[in-house]
């Protein structure tokens, strides 16, 4: 697993730049003789304030088995793949958001059992594959968001969109895309407020506060995937250098209209391919 590519190419993108520290302590750790991928990621895990959480080699394939060991047991499965190195990443970079991803799924699991699945695990099963925490201080963007107004977010308040809002990456299978984007590549964004100070703070604290956030709404009665919000993310300003010119945005078929969040629900297919439970 090239760890040093990651850390100079995922690292370096605008959407990684919360995860280069992480890849730079994990190469340190790697370096440490009889040092292992799963022990460098626990160790990592520990320093970040992650006292219980360890990651395993042990996998599983059944995703009612996956989310009850790493609820009762504290064990991350963990594959030597990018998708499950991302995944670590994610619970190393958002532990809070993702014990509450993870709660909802151990929680409904409880009340509907293996028979289906229910509308707020779609919903964690977006956010955790391919999900972004979007905090902003203002309630309008969410809904400028919801409606699709790219054209008035990304171009005509670009400044302004910057200033009062910052996404975060916490899906782990859209981290591996972002290896290889294109143009259409769509995020499911859960939109949270948090107060003005915040977005004038270093990087680390947002990042914290986007965590913080993200856990208090996961597990409200309203989580369902209504309540995401579907961002094609090389539009997000200062992402992709394509898009300072506002022609990039006229794509229909990638900045279109919002047809209602009904559609979000055929793309947690899509979400799970090639992924882990």
């Amino acid at each position: 697993m090239e760890i040093h590519r990651l850390k100079e190419e995922f690292g370096r993108a605008p959407w990684g730049e919360p995860f280069a520290p992480l890849l730079e302590r994990l190469l340190e750790g790697l370096s440490g003789e009889g040092v292992d991928l799963h022990g460098a990621l626990t160790q990592l895990a520990r320093a970040a304030g992650l006292r219980r959480i360890r990651f395993t080699p042990d996998c599983t394939h059944d995703a009612a088995a996956y989310e009850e060991r790493i609820y009762h047991r504290q064990e991350v499965p963990t594959r030597k793949n990018l998708h499950d190195l991302f995944n670590a990443l994610c619970w190393i970079a958002f532990p809070l958001a993702k014990r509450a991803l993870n709660g909802v799924h151990v929680r409904e699991l409880a009340i509907e059992g293996t028979r289906g699945r229910g509308r707020a695990r779609d919903a964690a099963t977006l956010l955790d594959e391919s999900g972004l925490i979007l905090i902003a201080d203002t309630p309008e963007i969410e809904a400028l968001l919801a409606a699709a107004r790219w054209q008035e977010l990304f171009v005509e308040r670009r400044l302004w969109f910057s200033r009062h809002s910052r996404p975060f990456v916490i899906g782990h299978g859209l981290c591996e895309k972002l290896l290889q984007p294109y143009k259409a590549l769509t995020a499911h964004a859960l939109v949270v407020t948090v107060p003005s100070e915040v977005l004038r703070a270093p990087i680390d604290l947002q990042r914290e506060a986007a965590d913080r956030a993200a856990a208090k709404a996961i597990p409200a009665s309203a989580f369902a995937p209504g309540r995401l919000v579907p961002i094609p993310v090389l539009g997000l300003p200062g992402w992709w250098t394509s898009n300072d010119d506002a022609q990039f945005y006229a794509d229909p078929a990638v900045f279109r209209r919002s047809r209602g969040r009904q559609s979000l629900l055929p793309s947690i297919t899509s979400a799970l391919q090639g992924g882990s439970p």
